[in-house]
């Protein structure tokens, strides 16, 4: 039994030998790395010491030109004082600041305030963005989000608001026309990142308790998963004639495959989110709910309101 354990020790002998050589590169490649950091460290602290070295031997130059000027004209003053010389030998010593190179004057500088330069650099920033955000932000004159379950929309969103904007009146005035097409699938597949599906679930929330998105692109599924028909979309046969669904008018009825290039969900549906009191400004949710039927209005019917209109792009 003994033997044969020495035997087994002695076998394994190359891959000890080959793990122990390994662990030796690891170490000596972590120890040169430590070393070039030590010495770098060492260098840049003796580079520091220096210019102190440097600053401090001005100041003391200064600290002792000054007290040579005061004994100097101590001197004069018990000169005066004894009638060894007239008063108008006395001269005032001009004192001499010793002058640093710009370089050294700069990067003193920078040494000393380097946290206050930055944290002001980026308070102007942000205070810049901001300013600019109000002065020349551009607010859509519809919103629309596409929830049904379709990967392609992720990068064809754009096209479904270029094909809606000729029959978009100017709603808010600016002299831009501007459709925000916005694509979050209500129900992610479950192989999707975590975090993806948290950050969807989130905006999806945040989208159905705003005033601003009116138009919701759904299929059935996907409306009766959400569980929100009855309480969050409007009857669309009191708006549109024929065509519509339970929940909302057909999107297949309509050029709006034709207009993408692209075959939407035959059952997909264009669903419409009546005004409720408590989701921002009232007034504001029903003006939104108008302009929102008043676009698919027109793009059903055809009534082209700005010809060769193009949708604006934030820059």
């Amino acid at each position: 039994m003994k033997d044969n354990s020495n035997d087994k020790f002695i076998d394994n002998s190359d891959d000890n030998i080959k793990l122990t050589d390994d662990k030796v590169k690891g170490g000596d490649a972590l120890a040169a790395f430590r070393k070039a950091n030590d010495e770098r460290k060492k260098a840049e602290l003796k580079k520091e010491s220096e210019r102190e070295e440097l600053i401090a031997e001005a100041e003391r130059r200064q600290r002792e030109e000054y007290a040579r000027r005061l004994e100097d004209e101590r001197r004069e003053l018990l000169k005066i004082k004894a009638g060894l010389a007239p008063e108008d030998e006395m001269r005032e010593v001009p004192e001499e600041k010793p002058e640093m190179p710009l370089s050294k004057r700069i990067g003193n500088f920078w040494y000393h305030n380097k946290f206050t330069v930055i944290v002001s650099l980026l308070i102007v920033i942000a205070l810049t963005y901001f300013i600019g955000e109000l002065i020349f932000k551009v607010n859509p004159d519809v919103k629309i989000m596409y929830v049904a379950s379709d990967y392609e929309m992720s990068v064809m969103y754009e096209d479904v608001a270029n094909a809606l904007v000729p029959y978009c009146p100017d709603f808010n005035g600016d002299g831009k026309i501007y459709i925000e097409v916005t694509y979050n699938p209500a129900v992610v597949d479950e192989s999707a990142d975590p975090e993806y599906m948290q950050a969807m679930s989130a905006k999806l929330f945040v989208e159905f308790q705003s005033n601003e998105t009116i138009i919701i692109f759904a299929d059935p599924e996907t409306i009766e998963v959400l569980d929100i028909a009855s309480n969050v979309f409007d009857n669309p046969s009191d708006w549109f004639e024929g065509n519509t669904g339970e929940w909302g008018y057909l999107v297949s009825s309509t050029n709006l495959s034709e207009d993408i290039g692209y075959e939407l969900d035959p059952k997909l549906l264009a669903c419409f989110r009546f005004p409720k009191e408590g989701l921002g400004n009232f007034a504001k949710f029903e003006t939104n709910y108008q302009n929102a039927h008043e676009l698919w209005q027109n793009f059903i019917s055809g009534n082209v309101v700005n010809p060769g209109a193009t949708n604006y792009h934030r820059s």
